[in-house]
């Protein structure tokens, strides 16, 4: 008889940008590969792929865009990836996502797309079994290392996109106050995955 591996989880980190949430993911990740915990990382957006090139060029003020446009390219983005997800899921991979389909969501919602709209490119995507939000308020991201260089630092935009989070926010996302401890929030979130994982 064959005995197949228990399936991973899609584990999703949410929040604005440098709220925290890449080094969060980061540590998670090194954190279950130690416990020999079969793990791997995607980052959203993939600027390797072709889409990811294209979306870079956006980001770094290259190239412009229209906002559906744009839109498109960050949905195609994930889906360009998300066999890849679903085979490492089905093989007992957990997989870490730094931003995923709730991402696309806020930020084209902060450039004034429709709701219902945004949300219909990502119907299909697998289903996160753990959101994870860093809660950060913009006072405190526009103050750390790097903020500016891309096309949505702005502060007012920021504001737009973490309201745009509270909007979408579903009942069994997991919410770190992203103003506490780098070492806080990382033994808090080494709980609920340690949680799912059991």
């Amino acid at each position: 008889m064959t005995i197949y591996p228990p399936e991973g989880k899609l584990i999703v980190f949410e929040g604005i940008d440098k709220s925290g949430k890449t080094t969060q993911s980061i540590k998670l990740l090194n954190w279950l590969q130690s416990e020999n915990k079969d793990t791997i990382l995607y980052k959203f957006p993939n600027r390797s792929t072709e889409t990811g090139k294209l979306i870079n060029d956006y980001l770094t003020k290259k190239s412009y865009l229209p906002r559906e446009s744009i839109h498109l390219l960050f949905s195609a983005n994930r889906w360009e990836v998300q066999e890849d997800i679903i085979q490492a899921i089905k093989c007992g991979v957990n997989v870490i996502a730094d931003r995923y389909l709730y991402s696309g969501i806020a930020y084209s919602m902060a450039n004034g797309l429709d709701y219902q709209w945004c949300r219909g490119t990502e119907i299909g995507l697998p289903s996160p079994d753990l959101v994870l939000f860093i809660d950060t308020p913009v006072e405190i991201t526009i103050e750390r290392i790097g903020y500016g260089e891309e096309k949505y630092e702005e502060k007012e935009f920021q504001k737009r996109i973490l309201q745009n989070y509270y909007f979408i926010r579903e009942s069994n996302w997991n919410t770190f106050d992203g103003t506490s401890s780098v070492d806080s929030i990382k033994m808090k979130i080494r709980k609920v995955v340690s949680d799912i994982l059991k």
